[in-house]
C-alpha cells in the first residue's frame, strides 16, 4: 500500500548490448508495464515489487514543526511533497501573496505516467514538474520539458502532443552557444526547475527564456 502513482520494482535482467546482468529500480503500474520497458534486455531473471522508503526522522521532525499531519502509508516522496507545499505556503504568506493548493494538470500527470516517472498523490503541480525534470535522461529532454512547461504558462493548458517536435527544437537550441551559456547559467536553481508560475523563475530577459517562448508558441493539440 502506498500513495505513489506507480509501483516500484527491482528488476534483474541481462542487458543485451553488453550481455551482462544488471539490477535496476523501475516503476510501472504492474509487472506487465515493467516488462514493456525492457526492450534492451533479455527475459528478466526476477521482477520484485518493493516498498517505498518511509520518511526519514529528519523529515518527520521537520513536518512536526510545520504542523503537517502524516498520512497513512506515508513514504519519503509523500513527505517531501507535503513539506514543499507547506514551505510554499509559508513563502506566500510571508510576502502577503494569496495562496491556493495547485493540483497538477491532467496533461502533466499523463506525461509523467507515460514516461514511467513516479510522483506522490499529495504533490502539487510544481513538485511534479520538479520531479519530471530530475528524472528525464538527457539535456535535450530537459530543454524539451522546459518548452512544454512554457506552453501552459503562455496558453493556459498542458500540451504534450508536440513532445517530439520539442525534442527536435531542443536539439537545435543546444547547438547554439549563447543558448547553452544561458541554460547553464539558469538551471542551478536552489530548489530545481519548478516551471514558470511559482517562486523560482527565470528572467524574461535571458536568452533561455526568450528561446523557450519562441518554441512554445507552436500551436499543437491539447489534452482535455
Amino acid at each position: 500500500m502506498h500513495n505513489m502513482s506507480l509501483n516500484k520494482y527491482e528488476v534483474k535482467a541481462v542487458y543485451i548490448p553488453t550481455n551482462r546482468s544488471r539490477k535496476r529500480i523501475m516503476y510501472g503500474k504492474n509487472e506487465a508495464d515493467v516488462r514493456s520497458q525492457l526492450s534492451d534486455y533479455k527475459e528478466p531473471d526476477s521482477i520484485v515489487e518493493m516498498a517505498y522508503d518511509p520518511p526519514s526522522q529528519a523529515q518527520l521532525d521537520f513536518a512536526r514543526k510545520l504542523h503537517i499531519i502524516v498520512p497513512t502509508a506515508c513514504c519519503k516522496e509523500d513527505m517531501s511533497a507535503l513539506i514543499s507545499e507547506a514551505l510554499r505556503k509559508e513563502h506566500e504568506d510571508f510576502h502577503d501573496k494569496p495562496w491556493r493548493h495547485v493540483p497538477p494538470g491532467y496533461g502533466l500527470t499523463k506525461f509523467a505516467d507515460t514516461m514511467h516517472i513516479p510522483y506522490s498523490r499529495y504533490a502539487e503541480e510544481f513538485i511534479i514538474i520538479r520531479t519530471i525534470y530530475m528524472f528525464v535522461k538527457s539535456k535535450s529532454e530537459q530543454v524539451a520539458f522546459m518548452i512544454a512547461c512554457m506552453y501552459p504558462h503562455l496558453k493556459g493548458t498542458w500540451d504534450f502532443c508536440s513532445w517530439s517536435k520539442w525534442l527536435s527544437d531542443a536539439d537545435e537550441l543546444l547547438r547554439n552557444d549563447s543558448f547553452i551559456r544561458s541554460f547553464e547559467n539558469n538551471i542551478g536553481l536552489e530548489d530545481g526547475f519548478c516551471g514558470f508560475d511559482y517562486w523560482e523563475t527565470i528572467s524574461k530577459r535571458t536568452k533561455l527564456y526568450q528561446a523557450l517562448v519562441e518554441k512554445a508558441n507552436f500551436v499543437g493539440y491539447t489534452y482535455r
